[in-house]
C-alpha cells in the first residue's frame, strides 16, 4: 500500500472499498495525500450517490475527515462478522454461496434465493450478470474459507444500502444459518462412495456459479451439502429433490449389485418351499444363494460324468 495513502489513515479494506466504488481511479499509483483527495473530489458523485452517504451527510465536499468518517459509517464493524467461523467449512460455504447469488430485486427485509439460481451454471440462457456480487465487483473466486469470509465482508461493504439495512440482512443470514445448521440429513447421507455420482446427478457435469473448484478432495462433498443448505429457502422442493436423489442412488446400487443377474420365475411345491426356507434359516443364506449353489453343484457333477 503506498505510504501517502497510509498517511490519510486508510486501511487495506477501506482502499479496496474505494477502488470498487470509484473504479476509474488507480489508488495504487497515488503518491501524496492531496492528489488522493483531489481524485476523490473529482469523482465525488460515485460516493455522493450512494444510499449510505445520503443518510450520513448532505455535504458535497469530501475532505480527509469526511472521507474516513463516511467509510467507517458505510462499512460495518468487523465484529459484526465474528460469527462467521473460518474453521467451519459448511458455514463459510453456505454464507459465501448465498451472497454470491443474491439479486438486486431481492427484498432486503425478507430475502431468499430461487432454486434456478442455485443450479445456474452460467451456460445457455442463464445470465450471470444479474447478481449483486457481480454488479458490485465482489471477488468471485475466493480460494479458501478466509478468502470467502473476506469476500462476504467486501460484499456487504459494497452493497448500496443504508448500514441499518446491511446489518438487518447480515442478521437474517445468521438466523438462516442457525436454522440450516441443525438439519443434518444430507451431511449424514453423502459420503466418499456416492459424492461424485450425486454431484453429477445434481449438475450433470457442470458446476454452479457459486462453486469454487480448487482441487480439494472434499469439494463435491461440500458442494452437495451446500446445495441442499441453500434449498432450505424452498423446503418443499428440497425434500422432493432429496427424495428423488436418494431413490435414484438406491436403484443404482441395486442394479450394480445385481449386474449380470436376471430374474427367473419357477413353481415349487409347498414342501420344497418349506425345505428351502429351512435351509436358508439354518445356513443364514438368501434363497438365490442356496439355489445358485445347488445348481452349480449339480452342473459340476454332470460335467464329471455322474448323475
Amino acid at each position: 500500500m503506498p505510504q501517502a495513502i497510509n498517511s490519510v489513515g486508510l486501511t487495506n479494506r477501506q482502499i479496496n472499498y474505494l477502488s470498487k466504488v470509484i473504479p476509474n481511479v488507480d489508488f495504487n499509483h497515488i503518491y501524496d495525500e492531496q492528489t488522493l483527495l483531489n481524485e476523490i473530489q473529482k469523482n465525488a458523485n460515485a460516493i455522493l450517490s450512494r444510499s449510505a452517504y445520503k443518510v450520513f451527510s448532505s455535504k458535497q465536499n469530501i475532505n480527509k475527515v469526511t472521507l474516513i468518517d463516511y467509510i467507517n459509517f458505510e462499512c460495518m464493524e468487523l465484529s459484526n462478522f465474528d460469527w462467521i467461523d473460518t474453521e467451519n467449512e459448511r458455514l463459510c460455504d453456505y454464507i459465501w454461496s448465498y451472497v454470491r447469488i443474491l439479486k438486486p430485486s431481492t427484498p432486503h427485509y425478507n430475502f431468499y434465493i430461487d432454486k434456478a439460481d442455485i443450479f445456474n451454471t452460467g451456460k445457455g440462457l442463464n445470465l450471470t450478470s444479474n447478481y449483486l456480487s457481480e454488479i458490485n465487483k465482489t471477488p468471485l473466486l475466493p480460494k479458501d474459507n478466509k478468502a470467502k469470509k473476506a469476500s462476504i465482508i467486501c460484499f456487504f461493504d459494497l452493497l448500496n444500502n443504508e448500514p441499518k439495512i446491511k446489518n438487518t440482512m447480515l442478521n437474517t443470514l445468521k438466523e438462516k444459518w442457525i436454522f440450516v445448521s441443525k438439519i443434518r440429513d444430507v451431511v449424514q447421507w453423502v459420503d466418499s462412495n456416492n459424492k461424485e455420482w450425486a454431484w453429477n446427478y445434481l449438475y450433470k457435469g457442470s458446476n454452479p456459479i457459486w462453486f469454487i473448484e480448487n482441487g480439494h478432495q472434499k469439494n463435491h462433498l461440500n458442494g452437495i451439502i451446500t446445495t441442499f443448505d441453500l434449498l432450505n429457502d424452498a423446503e418443499d422442493r428440497r425434500e422432493l429433490l432429496l427424495a428423488k436423489m436418494k431413490s435414484a442412488w438406491s436403484q443404482k446400487t441395486y442394479r450394480d449389485k445385481n449386474n449380470g443377474k436376471k430374474s427367473v420365475s419357477i413353481v415349487l411345491s409347498e414342501d420344497i418351499i418349506k425345505r428351502l426356507d429351512f435351509i436358508c434359516e439354518t445356513t443364514d443364506r438368501r434363497k438365490n444363494e442356496v439355489v445358485t449353489r445347488l445348481i452349480r453343484e449339480e452342473y459340476e457333477q454332470i460335467k464329471k460324468g455322474g448323475h
